[in-house]
């Protein structure tokens, strides 16, 4: 039950596209493409739900083989790519509870647990669970497109006693010198050996960018638009070629990025000491690697 009630309000808007469709006896050409197009658009922004809407419009019997096949394709993609979670709703004794309402980015979802998953669009949502007699529970999960059968424990305490406080850590004694020097040497070659995985992932990120920036020349060759589009299958191919090696060039980026950074803080923030041999070895390295790109 919550996962059909959940998809009568996640559906409608794809079966609106759809109606629209199908009442269109003399759907064109031209409107078939958009749908493909404005559908691998949403299927970009992480819209599932619309983007399969698109799809089922440019399936329609009257689109030109080719898009039809093509749309054919891509819902089976966005199906793939659905993510849905299963929740196991507890009460304080480790008992199954079923008359749960839940609730998703404030819309009531179902009245009660039935065991199902349900299927949702990747990205952040809000989950309110309400138990008559119980404080409603609010959770945060963000579902990853692909991720199937996530399980999720939802615990209502009821009026238990709370749980004391821990006590105080115990403060370990202060090292001695000669070990905050060893690990002041360690946190700067850790920090240099990040920075240096993060040159090499920019690197690897500008590499996929340029095939990435290929792929897309090459598909305004093939396609330069909806009415001179010499080669449409090839302008796909080289659509979906060029969306891959972008994703590949984007992620490069981001980690080189965020290791160069994280090199940096390790090397910056690492304890300074005057006896610490590993700076008096670095810096002769980083003044040659610096001629080196200078020259």
């Amino acid at each position: 039950m919550m996962r059909s009630i959940f998809f009568a309000g996640g559906l409608a808007l794809g079966l609106s596209f759809v109606t629209a469709g199908a009442s269109a006896a003399d759907i064109t050409k031209g409107q078939c493409v958009d749908a493909n197009t404005y559908g691998q658009t949403l299927r970009r922004e992480g819209k599932l739900t619309a983007a399969k809407g698109q799809f089922q419009i440019c399936n329609d019997a009257k689109c030109p083989e080719i898009v039809r096949a093509d749309c054919t394709q891509r819902m089976d993609e966005v199906e793939t790519a659905f993510p849905s979670i299963l929740f196991d709703v507890k009460d304080s004794a480790g008992g199954d509870i079923s008359a749960v309402k839940v609730m998703i980015d404030g819309q009531l979802v179902a009245e009660k647990m039935d065991g199902m998953p349900v299927r949702v669009d990747p990205g952040s949502h809000e989950f309110k669970f309400e138990v008559v007699g119980e404080k409603a529970l609010i959770r945060t999960f963000v579902l990853k497109e692909g991720e199937k059968l996530r399980r999720e424990r939802i615990l209502f305490v009821g009026d238990a006693k709370p749980v004391p406080p821990a006590p105080p850590p115990v403060v370990p004694a202060a090292p001695a010198k000669a070990e905050g020097s060893k690990m002041a040497d360690i946190q700067r070659f850790g920090g240099l050996g990040l920075a240096g995985a993060g040159i090499v992932a920019m690197g690897v990120g500008a590499f996929y960018g340029i095939k990435a920036a290929g792929k897309a020349s090459d598909q305004q060759d093939n396609c330069k638009s909806v009415t001179d589009c010499r080669n449409y299958p090839q302008a796909i191919s080289d659509h979906d070629g060029a969306e891959v090696w972008g994703r590949f060039s984007t992620i490069g980026f981001i980690a080189g990025s965020i290791l160069l950074v994280g090199g940096a803080v390790l090397f910056f923030t690492a304890p300074k000491s005057e006896s610490s041999g590993a700076l008096k070895k670095v810096l002769p390295i980083a003044q040659a690697a610096s001629t080196g790109w200078a020259f």
